[in-house]
């Protein structure tokens, strides 16, 4: 039944394909944090040789000290989970921060549509690269804003606003995604 489906209509693969995807770098990302953290199934071994969700998340709180230093902030990273301004307010980059479900809708996007290895590649790695200086330039605002105006409590729905942009980005990335495909179909 499901190959009459995706022969009858094409998109049904490249839906099905994005969804079997997500689930499968979103869950398994879940999966490794339940891995790499101190627990019940921790791995000593995955947490010190393969963790990358912790490289992502120490990548985003080095990106954001290097934008805080542009605008006159000095930073310090405590703990590979904390970013501070030296003598003032921090940021905790719990797993949530990180990012995990945008960056794995937009790897499921990239993947499940069919394009040249090549072509998949570089639009891949782009939107990924994307979405992490989203993120970067998020956690430094949030910084910066925190030691200018000293009242952190207004800033509660950065999550939100973070997901919105990234996803919007998303959205438009795949747009053009797409028109890069019709594009080099049609010459």
């Amino acid at each position: 039944m499901i190959s009459k489906l995706i022969k009858k209509y094409p998109e049904a693969s490249f839906i099905l394909k994005t969804i079997l995807l997500y689930c499968l770098f979103n869950y398994g990302s879940k999966f490794w944090i339940g891995i790499t953290a101190k627990g019940n199934f921790y791995s000593e071994f995955c947490d010190q040789h393969l963790n990358y969700i912790k490289w992502l998340r120490h990548s985003i709180l080095i990106g954001a000290s290097f934008v805080c230093k542009m605008f006159g902030f000095s930073t310090q990273i405590i703990d590979t989970t904390i970013i501070r301004v030296e003598n003032g307010y921090g940021v905790t980059m719990i797993y949530s921060c990180i990012g995990i479900s945008v960056l794995s809708s937009w790897t499921a996007v990239a993947l499940a549509y069919t394009t040249p290895i090549k072509r998949k590649l570089i639009w891949l790695f782009s939107g990924l690269a994307v979405i992490w200086i989203i993120n970067v330039l998020r956690v430094a605002i949030l910084l910066i804003l925190f030691n200018t105006y000293k009242n952190p409590k207004g800033f509660e729905y950065h999550h939100e606003v973070f997901n919105t942009i990234a996803y919007i980005f998303v959205l438009v990335m795949i747009y053009f995604y797409l028109k890069d495909k019709k594009l080099t179909l049609k010459q």
